[in-house]
């Protein structure tokens, strides 16, 4: 048996791929204005855009079809949930 058989163990992994993802994604674009304002090349901006993105496609696979604009908070509900319970 393996550990994404379980259903619910899937959506918590899919969740917390979409939640890391969208909080990387909100982080890269302080570093990509901080980057152009500074006149330097935004090496931290790209590095988390592409990590970002890469978690939120995993995401997308993990769980297909659970992911609309509206799912998304949804997300950040569940793990806040995971974590306090």
């Amino acid at each position: 048996m393996g550990a994404f058989d379980d259903p619910a163990a899937a959506l918590a992994a899919a969740d917390l791929a979409m939640v890391a993802g969208v909080l990387l994604a909100g982080l890269a674009l302080p570093a990509a204005i901080s980057a152009w304002i500074d006149a330097r090349g935004p090496w931290l901006a790209t590095a988390l855009s592409v990590l970002a993105a890469v978690l939120i496609v995993t995401a997308a696979f993990l769980h297909p079809g659970a992911y609309s604009w509206r799912e998304v908070p949804m997300a950040f509900v569940r793990m806040v949930a995971w974590v306090v319970n």
